[in-house]
């Protein structure tokens, strides 16, 4: 099985905007096709923080906060149907410099 490499290079334009930390997720399936529950992403516009409820992951070293999402109406949803191991999505998972407006991008 041959390997695959993502390369992901910021541009001099992206550095002198300071982008300090937007960390970018790969996902792909592991089987040839997705045909049931497949990934799903919320646009994160049209969420607001109210819909997260915090709560604790307790491990053996440290507490860490996640959040869960409420349903909302309003949520959009988006997923591929019938995703292939050649068809991997890349999405953001937050922008250091939009502090204000973080919202999560829950998956499922």
């Amino acid at each position: 099985m041959a390997n695959t490499y993502f390369e992901v290079s910021i541009s001099a334009a992206w550095a002198r905007q300071d982008l300090t930390n937007m960390p970018f997720r790969f996902w792909r399936p592991l089987i040839p096709v997705i045909e049931a529950d497949p990934l799903t992403l919320c646009d994160r516009q049209s969420l607001k923080y109210s819909d997260i409820v915090p709560y604790d992951v307790v491990g053996p070293v440290k507490v860490q906060e996640l959040g869960l999402v409420k349903y909302r109406d309003r949520h959009e949803w988006h997923w591929l149907s019938n995703q292939t191991k050649d068809e991997p999505v890349v999405f953001v998972v937050w922008d250091s410099l939009d502090l204000e407006n973080v919202n999560e991008n829950p998956g499922t």
